[in-house]
Order: C-alpha cells, then sequence, then structure tokens
C-alpha cells in the first residue's frame, strides 16, 4: 500500500516509516501543505497521513481538496491531532477525513490502524469495480434490446405490456402512450386470439418456453406475420411475466400465400398443358444448364442437403472448398468428405434441427476447415425444402465466407482500444494541467489581495495627509497650497478607485466576488452616484435631467449597484460636450425595473458597440488621448450587471446620443434574504468629550501611523501605537480601552491580536476597530463589539464607525459567548 504522510514532525516520520516497513508499506513524506498538493497531483496514493496543525495552516485544505479529486474518492485519510475528541470530530466530518490518530501516537495503535485500512483500500476497490461491471452490463443489454431487429416484448400475466422495444413498435405502429392502454390480445388477429390465449394459459401453468406463429394487426390495419417464441418468467416458484421474441414474417407469408394461390391455379390448368409441359421438357433442360451455370458463377457455397446429410447439390465454390469436382461431392456424405468431426457434428445438427423445425437456421459466424487445414469463417443460412416426387426434406444452404471480414474487425477493436487509451493519456494530462491552472490562478488572487493592501497603504497615507493639510492641521495653507492638495486628493482618490475597479474585475473573473444582498431603493441608489459625480458635472456645466420612480426597489448588493450607475453616470459625462445633456431615470416592467443612463454625446459606432464592453477598449486612438481612463468602467458594469442576472442595451446615434438601458429582477433568485443585512445609521452624540479612553492603534505598516492618529485623536484621550510584530501584550505596559488594528488582509494576526489583548485586559468584549481593503471579506463571527471599516478611509467613515463602538460598550451588557472567535481553522 502506497501512503502519503504529511507532517514536519521527524519523530513522527520515523515512527511511521519503521511501522510501514514492518507491513511492507512504501511512506512517501511531506513536511508542507505546498509538497503535499504537487505529491498527490503527481502520485495515485491508497492513503493519507495528514497532521492538522502544520505551519501553513493547509490542514484541513488539503483534506477538502483530496475529497473534491477524482483519484481521491477511495482514499483512505487518516488526520493526526493533540486535540480532543470533541473539538475534533465536527471539523472532520466536514473536510471528509475517514478518522484520525491522536497525538502522541501510540505505535501498536498505529500498526492495527494501518492493516484495517489497507482491508478498507481493497474493499472499497472491490466495490467499485463490481458496480462499475454490474453498470456496463445493464447498459450492453438495454444497447442490445432497443437496437436489435427482432420484434422484443414483455407481458405482465394479465397480458399487458411492460416493455417494447423499437423495432416492435415501429413495425406496428403503437406508441408507447397507447400501448398503456392495450393488451396483448388486443393486437391479435380475431381469428388467432383463442390459440394465443391457450398458449398463454399453457407457459404460466408449466413454466416453460414455446413457439408462436401468429398474425398481429398494427395500427393502421395491416396484418403483420410474426413467428418467434414466449418464456414465462418465475421468482420464488410464482409466475410474474412473459417474455417474447418474435421475427417480422409478412414478406415471406405473403409470399408462400402467393405461391399457394398460383399452384391452386396450376393444378386447374394442369391436364389442359400436359402437352405443353412435355414440349417445355427440352427447354427445362436446357434453363437447368443455364442455372447451373449461374449458380457456379455464384462466389458464395451454395449447397443441398438430404436426411443423411449427403450432398444432392452444390456449386463450384462449394466444390472448391473440398478439392473435388461438383460431379464428386455429389452423393457424398459430409461425414465421409470433411477431416474435422467436431465441425461435422454441428453441421449436421442445424439440418437436422431445420428438418425437424421446418424453420429456417442462421449462423452469424462458423468456422469451416477446408481441405489442407486452411481454416475460414463462414456465414451460412440454411432454410428447409421438401421434395415433391417422395416427400423428403432437403436443407437449402448458403455460406459466405466473412474471414476477411471478421480480421478487418479485430483490426478494428485493437484500433478502438489504442484510441481508448490515448484519449485516457490525453484526458489524465488535462486534468494535471487543470490542477495547475488553478493552483496559478489561487496564487495570482493571493498576489493580488497582498498587492492590494500594499498599494493602498500609501494612498491611504497620501489621502489622510491630503485630508489634515486641507483642514489646516498643520497651519495656514494660501489658496494656490490649498488647490494642489486638492488635486492630490483627487489623483489619489481616482488611483485609489482604478485599483479596486481592476480588482473586482480579477475577483469577477476567478468566481470569487460575492454580493451583500439587501433590499435596495434605486432612488437612494441613483442619488448617491449622481453626488459622487457631481463635481464633474459641475466642472462642465451639463444639464442633468432625472426622473425616478418612488417605488423601485430591489433585491440587491448597494455598494456593486452605486458603483453600476456612477460609472455610467461618468462614461455619460465625459463622452458629453460642455453644456450638454444627461439623463437618469427608473422605471419598473413587471417584475423588472430598468435604469437608462442617456447623453447627448459623440456616440459609438454600430460595428464597435458589441466591443464597448471589453476590458481597456477606448473607441479610437484619437479618443483615447481627448478622454482620460483606461477602458475597465463599462467592462465591471456589464460583470456587476451580470452577476445580479440583469442584462445591458446599448442604442447609440453617432453624434447625437447614447441611451444604456439596465434591467434588473427586482427580486435576484442568487438573494438570500436570511442573510441580507440591512445598513443601520448610527445615531450620533453632541458629546464633545472623547469617545474612549487610551487608544491602542497596531499597524503593519510604520508609514501609516501618523495619518491614523489624526483620524481617531477626537476619540480618544492619549493614542498609542504599535507595528504588528511588536504589538503583543507581553511586550507593551498598558491596558487600553479601545484596540484599532491596522493589518492588511491578515485574518490570522488580527485574530490572534485580539484574543491575547482581550486575555490581558480581562475584557472577552475589549472594543475593536479593524480596517480592511475593500476586496478582503469580514470572516469574523457576530461580535458587536467588533467592527470592520473598509479603506479607502474617510473621517466620516471611522467617526460613525466610533459612535457605534461607544454606543454599544455604554448601552449593552455583554454576553461571553458572543466574543471573537480565534480558532485557526
Amino acid at each position: 500500500m502506497k501512503i502519503l504522510v504529511i507532517d514536519n514532525d521527524p519523530l513522527v516520520l520515523e515512527l511511521y516509516q519503521r511501522t510501514a516497513r514492518e507491513l511492507d508499506h512504501e511512506i512517501i513524506e511531506c513536511r508542507s501543505a505546498v509538497a503535499a498538493f504537487e505529491s498527490f497531483g503527481a502520485h495515485r496514493y491508497q492513503m493519507v497521513i495528514l497532521d492538522l496543525q502544520l505551519p501553513d495552516n493547509g490542514g484541513f485544505e488539503i483534506c477538502r481538496w483530496i475529497r473534491s479529486q477524482p483519484e481521491g474518492q477511495d482514499t483512505i485519510v487518516w488526520v493526526t491531532t493533540a486535540q480532543s475528541t470533541s473539538e475534533v470530530l465536527r471539523p472532520l466530518v466536514a473536510i471528509g477525513a475517514d478518522n484520525y490518530l491522536a497525538k502522541p501516537i501510540d505505535p501498536t495503535n498505529l500498526r492495527i490502524h494501518l492493516s484495517l485500512s489497507e482491508r478498507q483500500v481493497h474493499q472499497r476497490i472491490i466495490r467499485r469495480t463490481t458496480e462499475s461491471k454490474l453498470k456496463e452490463s445493464e447498459s450492453q443489454l438495454r444497447e442490445l434490446f432497443a437496437k436489435s431487429s427482432d420484434l422484443i416484448q414483455i407481458l405482465t400475466m394479465n397480458q399487458h405490456f411492460l416493455y417494447a422495444n423499437n423495432a416492435w413498435i415501429r413495425t406496428l405502429g403503437y406508441n408507447e402512450a397507447e400501448l398503456k392502454e392495450l393488451s396483448a390480445v388486443d393486437i391479435v388477429h380475431p381469428d388467432e386470439r383463442t390459440r394465443f390465449k391457450s398458449v398463454i394459459d399453457g407457459l404460466s401453468h408449466v413454466n416453460t418456453q414455446a413457439a408462436l406463429a401468429t398474425t398481429l394487426i398494427a395500427k393502421d390495419g395491416r396484418s403483420v406475420f410474426v413467428e418467434g417464441s414466449l418464456y414465462c418468467e418465475t421468482r420464488n416458484g410464482k409466475a410474474v411475466r412473459i417474455r417474447g421474441f418474435f421475427h417480422d414474417i409478412s414478406s415471406r407469408q405473403q409470399a408462400e400465400l402467393a405461391l399457394q394461390d398460383a399452384n391452386d391455379d396450376l393444378e386447374a390448368r394442369v391436364q389442359s398443358r400436359t402437352v405443353e409441359l412435355q414440349a417445355s421438357n427440352e427447354r427445362l433442360r436446357h434453363s437447368e444448364l443455364y442455372l447451373r451455370k449461374v449458380i457456379d458463377l455464384v462466389p458464395h457455397m451454395i449447397f443441398a442437403k438430404d436426411e443423411e446429410g449427403c450432398f444432392v447439390l452444390a456449386n463450384q465454390t462449394m466444390a472448391d472448398a473440398y478439392g473435388r469436382t461438383v460431379q464428386e461431392l455429389i452423393g457424398k456424405s459430409q461425414r465421409v468428405i470433411h477431416s474435422v468431426p467436431q465441425e461435422i457434428e454441428q453441421m449436421l445438427r442445424d439440418d437436422r434441427e431445420v428438418l425437424a423445425t421446418g424453420l429456417p437456421k442462421f449462423r452469424s459466424s462458423q468456422e469451416f476447415t477446408l481441405t489442407g487445414g486452411d481454416k475460414r469463417m463462414l456465414q451460412i443460412s440454411k432454410i428447409p425444402l421438401m421434395a415433391a416426387d417422395d416427400g423428403k426434406g432437403t436443407v437449402l444452404g448458403v455460406a459466405v465466407d466473412i474471414t476477411e471480414l471478421k480480421r478487418i474487425e479485430r483490426e478494428l477493436t485493437t484500433e478502438r482500444s489504442a484510441l481508448t487509451q490515448r484519449v485516457e493519456e490525453r484526458t489524465s494530462e488535462l486534468q494535471r494541467l487543470n490542477t495547475e491552472l488553478a493552483r496559478a490562478s489561487k496564487l495570482k488572487d493571493q498576489f493580488l489581495a497582498n498587492m492590494s493592501h500594499e498599494l493602498r497603504t500609501p494612498l491611504n497615507t497620501i489621502l489622510g495627509v491630503s485630508e489634515a493639510l486641507q483642514e489646516m492641521s498643520f497651519g495656514e495653507l494660501n489658496n494656490e497650497q490649498v488647490e494642489s492638495i486638492s488635486r492630490i486628493e483627487r489623483t489619489g482618490k481616482h488611483l485609489s478607485n482604478l485599483i479596486n475597479d481592476i480588482l473586482d474585475l480579477a475577483k469577477i473573473g476567478a468566481g470569487d466576488l460575492q454580493l451583500e444582498y439587501s433590499d435596495c431603493d434605486l432612488k437612494v441608489v441613483c442619488e448617491a452616484a449622481l453626488l459622487e459625480e457631481d463635481q464633474l458635472i459641475r466642472q462642465k456645466e451639463i444639464n442633468l435631467h432625472t426622473a425616478f420612480d418612488d417605488n423601485s426597489v430591489i433585491q440587491g448588493d448597494e455598494y456593486r449597484l452605486i458603483q453600476i450607475v456612477k460609472n455610467l453616470i461618468n462614461n455619460a459625462v465625459k463622452f458629453t460636450p460642455a453644456g450638454g445633456r444627461v439623463s437618469v431615470t427608473t422605471m419598473q416592467d413587471g417584475d423588472d425595473v430598468i435604469i437608462q443612463v442617456s447623453d447627448s454625446g459623440i456616440g459609438i459606432e454600430s460595428h464597435r458597440i458589441d466591443s464597448i464592453f471589453k476590458p481597456f477598449e477606448q473607441l479610437d486612438v484619437s479618443l483615447a488621448r481627448r478622454f482620460p481612463g483606461i477602458g475597465l468602467g463599462l467592462t465591471l458594469v456589464h460583470n456587476l450587471v451580470n452577476i445580479h442576472r440583469g442584462t445591458i442595451a446599448v442604442t447609440s446615434i453617432p453624434n447625437e446620443r447614447t441611451d444604456f438601458s439596465v434591467r434588473l429582477p427586482k427580486r435576484s433568485a442568487s438573494a438570500d434574504p436570511a442573510s441580507s443585512t440591512a445598513t443601520k445609521t448610527p445615531q450620533t452624540t453632541d458629546d464633545k468629550d472623547a469617545l474612549f479612553g487610551s487608544i491602542l492603534l497596531i499597524t503593519d505598516q510604520e508609514a501609516t501611523i501618523a495619518p491614523l492618529k489624526r483620524l481617531l485623536r477626537s476619540a480618544g484621550t492619549k493614542i498609542h501605537s504599535a507595528l504588528s510584530d511588536r504589538g503583543y501584550p507581553e511586550e507593551l505596559d498598558l491596558i487600553p480601552d479601545l484596540l484599532v488594528l491596522d493589518v492588511g488582509n491578515k485574518s490570522n494576526i488580527q485574530r490572534r491580536l485580539i484574543q491575547a489583548w482581550r486575555s490581558k485586559t480581562g475584557l472577552p468584549h475589549l472594543p475593536v476597530l479593524v480596517f480592511i481593503d475593500h476586496d478582503t471579506a469580514d470572516d469574523s463571527t457576530p461580535d458587536e463589539l467588533l467592527i470592520m471599516v473598509h479603506k479607502p478611509l474617510s473621517r466620516s467613515n471611522v467617526n460613525d464607525a466610533l459612535q457605534q463602538l461607544a454606543q454599544s460598550v455604554y448601552s449593552k451588557p455583554h454576553d461571553a459567548d458572543n466574543s471573537f472567535s480565534t480558532s485557526d481553522e
């Protein structure tokens, strides 16, 4: 058994290797989650033993990932942990582990568990192989019935239909619904129903098979002659259903009836034509010679044998097979001229069966040994003929040499097997490439998340200092300085928005963008978007027209809806000349609402409308120089509308107008009402005193300390600061009233700092304010004394969060069960 061990403890790894050697198992070691992902993707393991507390915290992710892989479905997964049983059982079930080993590991217990796991692996393989073979057998049987040219039916003991194959339905014209209303007796010719019922009754009593030839009535009234057999199936000694297999012999029956009519007419005229027949004997002799030549020219073996197995007719091809002339073959028994006893007995058995039953016999493949030992594969058809003079039976047969055809079939089968193997190899390669792509995508997302924090940190510093300078925090400024700082702030906000757009598109492309649904008033949404674009509208003296439906409330993410409308307004204003017209309207249309943004700008040529939603798309080079932007706004709009299950349409007349219409459902199928969050406006206070006493600020960037202190200075009497790698309680001798964290997207560091400081202060509800990047999810458990504020930061949103924390601290008692979660999972 091949075992993958994922652990970084050398002593534990040595124990595994020693035990594996005793049990003749192979151990592959990995000391990190990254190495484990690569090893499992490159090899196939019957068992995996992994430590949940790996250095890179990847134990749970490895187990979930193994269970998501096709090759991991039958893998036995054991985890090792030093936690108690109650702490580990529920996470084990969630991640799909089979069981766990408690640390420290007992060697005897390990040896027993490895032996049990080996048997469990074999049982899973045997069960999976058995299920696969059973499904394949059932599929082949259904396909055989469906493609069979025979008429196959299954009846209840009351002669009602349970099943009829395609050939049966096609021949008789009844569909499945009509068969449910009919019994088998209903479609049998009235003259034969009594005999049909007696055959059925006999089957139900003696539990055997019965041959039957009868006439069925098709849906269009045709008579269909069939012959075949019926078989009664029993279960626990009781007859349960009847199977029927028939051949359509209508053509043969009609030919026989026509022949019978001709014979009757011939008998009536035989006396009058005796003389003519005598005169035609000579002509008949010549005809026989002609027929003889025709038969000899046929490349297949044609023969006729009597009841004793002697040849009464053979063509030249048949004679050549035995290395004789036709005259030497006539009158000879097959026992005398054929050299293989087993083949002789098979041929004679078939002859006797044809003569005894009066039915044709067909063998699709039968081995035939020629003189000289050359073995050929033949397809043989035999029918019974009765001699007119003595009434003795004769078997007429045709044998077609299909040896070459069989050889081609074998080659095709070999080629098909080779092709299947190549397809499997290619599939395996594609799966490996998909795994690598998934890993690359995960690394890309991690890179973007880290870069977002690294880019926003200096931006927040720039914006914070700009805001402080405009508030004259460092002294009076002249008008030119105020305008310059205002330009710095506008440029910083523009760059921050650009970073947000790029990251949003990256998250959308990776399928990671999650919407926070709530009831959104589109009038409020549009007014908020217009407020953000108010400066640009005023700057270009745009004639703005608005008309909002008062009842346009939908389920959606309010922040993303504002993004949609803001980007459409920004696009309209940007491409509209100064003094032009822009209108923003909302209306209802059944279960949908429509947001329309129109402008009197430069318009879009019809052949470019389909490309304007592509990333970084500009109308042309000259316009790219005239109008700012990198072409992400409409791309983001298009993606956000799609995520809301909406559509966006564009109509435009160049140099005259452009209309963007967004249609959104009032209630999204993706919205979970239970998880929707309504925006709460915190109550402000007129108290001019500080909201908190001592405040501790912990950040991972030294450059952010000064601007963050300015944002917090009105909330505390004293503000202390520390970097995240030196901000633990044992290193700082103080007891803060408020903890403020700015450590990017490092949620594990946030949880540890909060746990440590709440433990030191003895306050399980120490209020905490966390600054997080815009694209970072809030993964904390519900805690009314912990508030997340998304960047970019402003004095207003920080003050609102501080007011809300202050109200929670001074107005409500808190249950210890609501404290911040510090689980490392």
